[in-house]
């Protein structure tokens, strides 16, 4: 062959011919396909073909001969699912699936079909693919190859008509998608209410009934702190109900009021303070102490922190503002769209500070005083007379006072505590790194006099002193506001107790603050006409305070927040057996009772019946599409708990819209698809819904019984998909694998805590499972929503966030039975043998790692082995030690079934259409072996 050089290749260029060594062969650019290099056919092709001038021409042939290149019609053909070549045409054709036979010529496939395959016409669509194919030469006797384009193997025939109809299902799913954004920034979505997916926090909170029918986004623009950028433009505080609906807007001179008002809390709380460090350590004892006639040990001291104090602050002036905001609307629509009411007392006091004269002195263009204060002014018709002796009469708020206050519901739940928190003195600590960070600080303008006197008048007499109505927490003002402070940053979601008793923190300690200072204020209050405390009886004062809304069981805020702070601290950190199992001598034989057996090899065929049927059925649903899955590649983020999120939403999957690529695919599939006549077909979309409910029983037996030791089927139908306002999802990709996780058990209630347990699937599951959540379950709401608009119906409800629904399968069938064998199973084939260990030791350092196998079956060793019901530390507690050794005992279960735990078989990797090296790359990793942490830490 002869050496190549620049000038030979310049004039194959200038004669628009291709050199490919890899053929080799002589490529025309313009016909596309290999020239035959014998003679002069290369210089005749060009003379004939394309009038190449003489001097292009001219010693080509010597050129070409030299290069000794074979006839492309002999030359091995390039590799199925290739990349399509640069240089070579390629056609529309046609592969039989049954042999290597391509072609593109519908005729001739179907006749091939016919004869070499099927006798029944109506099955020939299904026995060929609509592929792109390419040859290196041209005429009747050409050989093809398939190639990829736009990463897929088949092609999608171009129909006007399934163009058109696409792009109009398209654009609808946009527009839906943009109104479910838009409902779903409205923030009223509470979640699914049911025991096995309700976490105990959400339970002992009820925010799911208080702010039922509440525009959450709308209550969080309430409470927002005003920023300097609002004393011109106004504050939004939320949209419109509807499109057409103005947005809800504070106005700047509002805004620069307001301002003002919060400016007064830090001149107001600094008095308290002063109060506080006036006061003897005996008095501040029993102002922490929350028994009637027990003495705290420690005395209640300020905070050291100089953001823990800033923060417990901003608290009080996001409650303030609050509640201006609030007074500001209409009576009517405030009610409608955030539930908030006030009483009449509470009216009048928020008109007499709004409207007082004092607010003619400020400059609200600049939002802080213009002239000093004149303390000795009289009070007028804002004075009163706020000494402890005469709190029976100023602070009742009855029934007749509270028009309109209804039950939003509250409960008192969990367990009273002895409010001794042994770790108290590092709370600061702690809690500072759970805060989030908060709005921007508005600038304090210069507030003195009348103006902060009135806002700790407004603080104490109608807030803190405020009772509930009907024995409930909601029907307060204050109580109402601090779920505000629960919500998530979008008011989509709750946060849990973790990142929550921070802010119950603040407003407790503010709450003992002003309660001092309304027993007894260190200086006087001129302007309210309230003395400084006397020398004498103090802790009489206080003590006559105390008793009526400090103490534990007073129906007051405060009692209700140190309660609930001392419930999710708890959340946040959390006799015979039933059935008789026998065995065979070879341990291959199962028996129970007098009627049933069953064989190991009978047992490990079951998952492989659930496993080949579910493969089967995503096959048809999928309309074979298949994309190129890796697990390890995908990513998710256990820690997010966003309403909504699942890996399917993390940004680097690019998963969000993969599902209209299998819309495509129904469309254009032949003879099966969902495309008839410029639109859906409807019988064939109901017979598909019908296969969908039928994988999804499949689907739900393959996670019942192949990542582990068996849950239970309240467990199982608890499992989401994404996560909801108060809801973790269940569905997980980490470490290459999917897994589920279930953090319900049916003592959680009387043990209060959480029992996590993780599920590794298999391979060939995960994969299965992978499809279902990116591609299938997203198309199958997508046609639902498609049914509701063609057939004119009201909105569709809600997509769930449930994975599996009580309809698709009912009451599994002998279910106990089942999860009791796997139990049994586990216990003799499984479970490794080690050195004579106590069984039932799950905590000390000694502890053996089977007991991964009790606590994925959901029970403590000792109680396995006796009863039911748990009360663990290690499950409790979600950890990445936790995670392995759930991943070591689920992989040893797929061990004794004979599933790949990590690699696929390599005869699906070749079906998905992935590289063969890669593939063998795969195939020769194995399963590391776990290390197992003896102790949990």
């Amino acid at each position: 062959m002869a050496t190549d050089c620049p000038s030979a290749r310049e004039r194959l260029a200038q004669a628009h011919l291709i050199f490919d060594p890899s053929g080799p062969v002589l490529i025309c650019q313009k016909c596309q396909y290999a020239l035959a290099p014998s003679g002069t056919q290369v210089t005749s092709h060009l003379r004939i073909k394309h009038q190449t001038p003489l001097h292009l021409r001219g010693g080509l042939t010597k050129y070409v001969q030299s290069l000794g290149l074979p006839d492309p019609a002999t030359i091995s053909l390039r590799g199925d699912g290739a990349p399509a070549h640069l240089h070579l045409q390629v056609y529309k054709g046609h592969a039989c699936r049954q042999c290597d036979y391509r072609t593109t010529s519908l005729d001739l496939i179907t006749r091939h079909v016919g004869h070499k395959h099927s006798k029944t016409s109506s099955t020939f669509d299904t026995l060929y693919d609509n592929v792109s194919l390419q040859a290196w030469t041209q005429g009747a006797s050409r050989k093809y190859w398939t190639v990829r384009q736009h990463g897929s193997l088949m092609r999608c025939p171009v129909n006007p008509d399934v163009q058109a109809h696409l792009q109009s299902v398209h654009n609808r799913e946009r527009n839906r998608l943009e109104l479910d954004k838009r409902a779903a920034s409205y923030s009223m979505d509470t979640g699914i209410q049911t025991l096995a997916g309700t976490r105990l926090w959400a339970e002992r909170t009820r925010w799911a009934i208080t702010y039922e029918g509440a525009r959450r986004d709308i209550l969080q623009g309430l409470a927002k702190v005003p920023s300097p950028r609002s004393f011109i433009a106004g504050h939004i505080i939320g949209e419109g109900s509807y499109v057409t609906d103005p947005e809800l807007v504070s106005s700047g001179q509002d805004e620069q009021k307001i301002a003002s008002l919060i400016a007064a809390v830090d001149r107001m709380l600094d008095r308290c303070e002063e109060t506080v460090r006036h006061t003897s350590h005996v008095l501040l004892r029993w102002l922490r102490s929350t028994g009637l006639e027990t003495c705290y040990p420690k005395p209640f001291t300020l905070v050291g922190l100089e953001t823990s104090k800033k923060q417990y602050r901003r608290y009080w002036k996001r409650f303030v503002t609050f509640c201006f905001r609030a007074y500001r609307m209409h009576p009517d629509r405030r009610w409608q769209l955030t539930g908030v009411r006030f009483s009449k007392k509470q009216l009048i006091q928020l008109q007499a500070v709004w409207e007082h004269d004092a607010w003619s002195g400020v400059d609200l263009t600049q939002g802080m005083c213009s002239r000093p204060w004149d303390r000795r002014k009289d009070v007028g018709n804002g004075k009163e007379d706020n000494n402890p002796e005469d709190m029976d009469n100023t602070s009742e708020c009855s029934a007749d006072n509270s028009v309109g206050d209804e039950d939003k519901g509250g409960e008192e739940g969990g367990d009273q505590s002895d409010r001794e928190d042994e770790y108290e003195d590092d709370e600061e600590e702690e809690e500072e790194e759970e805060r989030e960070e908060g709005e921007e600080e508005v600038e304090e303008g210069q507030v003195e006099g009348e103006e902060y006197d009135l806002a700790d008048g407004c603080s104490t007499e109608d807030v803190l002193l405020e009772l509930f109505v009907d024995g409930q927490p909601s029907s307060s003002l204050l109580v109402y506001f601090s779920g505000i402070l629960g919500f998530s940053m979008d008011a989509r979601s709750f946060l849990p107790a973790k990142r929550y008793t921070p802010c119950l923190s603040g407003l407790i300690y503010i709450q003992r603050l002003l309660f001092l200072e309304y027993a007894l204020p260190y200086r006087a209050y001129h302007y309210l006409g309230i003395p400084r405390r006397s020398h004498l009886q103090q802790h009489q004062k206080l003590n006559f305070v105390r008793k009526r809304y400090m103490i534990a069981g007073s129906p007051t805020p405060l009692e209700e927040f140190q309660n609930l702070r001392d419930f999710g601290r708890k959340v946040a950190r959390t006799d015979t057996p039933s059935f008789f199992l026998r065995w065979s001598d070879d341990g291959q034989t199962l028996f129970y009772g007098d009627d049933f057996s069953l064989t190991m090899d009978g047992f490990r065929s079951l998952a492989k019946h659930f496993l080949l049927k579910a493969e089967e059925l995503c096959e048809g649903l999928m309309f074979d599409l298949k994309p190129a899955i890796d697990l390890a590649k995908v990513k998710d983020d256990m820690t997010n708990v966003q309403s909504g999120f699942s890996f399917v939403q993390h940004s680097k999957n690019g998963l969000t819209n993969a599902y209209l690529e299998l819309s495509r695919r129904a469309c254009n599939a032949c003879g099966r698809g969902l495309f008839e006549r410029g639109g859906w077909d409807w019988k064939a979309i109901s017979l598909y819904w019908k296969s969908g409910e039928t994988f999804l029983e499949m689907l739900m037996c393959l996670l019942y019984s192949l990542g582990g030791q068996v849950p239970r089927g309240p467990e199982l139908f608890s499992i989401e998909c994404q996560n909801g306002p108060l809801t973790e999802r269940g569905i997980y990709v980490y470490n290459g694998y999917m897994v589920y996780i279930i953090r319900h058990h049916k003592a959680k209630r009387s043990t209060n805590r959480e029992f996590n347990v993780v599920r590794f699937l298999p391979v060939q599951v995960g994969h299965i499972l992978y499809k279902y959540l990116v591609y299938i379950r997203p198309f199958i709401n997508m046609l639902h929503d498609e049914y509701f608009h063609a057939s004119d119906f009201a909105a569709p409800s809600p997509r769930q966030r449930l994975l599996f629904q009580s309809k698709h399968m009912g009451q599994p069938v002998s279910s106990r039975l089942f999860r009791q064998i796997t139990i049994g199973i586990a216990e003799k084939h499984v479970l490794e043998v080690h050195q004579p260990f106590n069984r039932y030791d799950d905590r000390s350092d000694r502890a053996d790692r089977n007991v991964v196998f009790s606590w994925q079956s959901g029970h403590r060793p000792i109680q396995r082995a006796r009863s039911y019901g748990l009360d663990g530390a290690f499950p409790s507690q979600l950890q990445p030690a936790l995670l392995r050794i759930y991943e070591w005992a689920s992989v040893r279960w797929h061990e004794f079934l004979h599933q790949p735990s990590r690699v696929m078989p390599q005869s699906q990797l070749v079906e998905a259409g992935l590289k063969s090296e890669h593939a063998m790359s795969l195939t020769s990793r194995q399963d590391p072996a776990l290390p197992i942490p003896t102790s949990p830490n």
